[in-house]
């Protein structure tokens, strides 16, 4: 993976370190049993030198419209979403787990330069014909995304 490349890693809270675990607890929605110990949370990264801005116009779509879809990119074109995490991760958001992405900003040389973005999950695509356009910034491309994310504020 490169530098340039947006990525999602999907972590479990037991062994990431960033989340605390939760208490187990089940449900059964649309055939997803939801064992929230054990929930998805996502990692996604943005390079400034791609589109300095990114994050920020994200968080101002967020704001004005309640959500904004986050497209993850690559260099790679063959990269993909696996099918079974996206079904996964919607059959949590389903049950009403709570789901949470960090965006981060890669590069940056100080503690000082770090930037994430905390906020809530409330779908997940790799299908472009699923993002609403008023939830992505003007001038976005969705071509080069290979999975879309859709981020409340």
């Amino acid at each position: 993976m490169t530098e340039a490349d947006e990525c999602i890693h999907l972590l479990d809270p037991a062994t990431c370190g960033i989340c605390s675990p939760r208490p187990k607890a089940t449900s059964i929605s649309q055939g997803f049993r939801a064992d929230l110990t054990r929930s998805m949370h996502l990692i996604v990264k943005w390079s400034p030198e791609r589109e300095s801005d990114t994050a920020d116009q994200h968080r101002r779509v967020a704001k004005a419209t309640g959500a904004t879809w986050w497209g993850c990119d690559s260099i790679d074109p063959s990269r993909r979403a696996a099918p079974e995490r996206i079904v996964q991760l919607r059959g949590q958001l389903a049950a009403g787990v709570d789901t949470h992405a960090y965006v981060y900003r890669s590069g940056a040389a100080t503690q000082a330069e770090a930037e994430v973005w905390l906020t809530d999950v409330c779908d997940v695509t790799d299908d472009e014909v699923e993002v609403e356009r008023e939830h992505r910034p003007r001038g976005m491309p969705l071509e080069s995304s290979f999975l879309f994310v859709k981020l409340k504020d």
